[in-house]
């Protein structure tokens, strides 16, 4: 919606997707942007100074058809999550991006009991090769049941799949998954 790139706030994105009924995650952002709609609604002429637009665009926004139901949301510091795998493979492999996802693949698939690769499709093995340096960083993998790590390989291959929705299904059903994230993108102190 704009955080950090001027061209969504120059052209007035956020306002696009908020008449499509898109609101902000965060409710003091969506106040806010509820208030500056109403400015906007009131004032024909009224164009949002880039310093409000650069306020709204602080929060990940989403659609659900039942309005009421919005305050359940909250957002998830996706970005930490980033900055956890760049430190782990600054800290762990010298910064080698290509060494630590190999290593990675292996240690995780190890500790999920992954075999057979080769019948898994090109796209299921590159996301397996791109979600385990985060996966590494789960401390206690190993102490999850079995059917929980099952659970976390089908989630693997659903990202590699046609289909996003299968994956992100899977993930909001895996509260183990969920929480394990939650705690490596809250334990991250951001450089930031």
């Amino acid at each position: 919606m704009g955080d950090g790139d001027h061209d969504p706030l120059q052209s007035g994105d956020l306002w696009f997707y908020y008449q499509l009924r898109f609101r902000a995650i965060d409710p003091k952002v969506r106040r806010l942007a509820e208030e500056e709609h109403e400015v906007i609604r009131k004032n024909k002429g009224y164009r949002s100074p880039l310093r409000t637009l650069k306020r709204l665009a602080k929060s990940d926004v989403f659609f659900h058809v039942d309005p009421s139901k919005m305050d359940s949301y909250r957002e998830f510091p996706i970005v930490n999550l980033g900055y956890v795998v760049t430190k782990f493979f600054a800290d762990e492999f010298d910064g080698n991006r290509n060494v630590g996802s190999q290593r990675s693949m292996s240690e995780v698939g190890r500790r999920l009991g992954i075999r057979g690769l080769n019948r898994w499709s090109t796209d299921e093995v590159t996301a397996f090769e791109r979600m385990a340096p985060l996966l590494a960083n789960i401390p206690d993998l190993e102490d999850w049941t079995v059917r929980e790590r099952a659970s976390l390989v089908r989630i693997i291959r659903a990202k590699g799949s046609t289909h996003e929705r299968d994956f992100l299904l899977l993930s909001n059903r895996h509260s183990r998954f969920k929480a394990a994230l939650e705690e490596l993108a809250r334990c991250y102190d951001s450089p930031e």
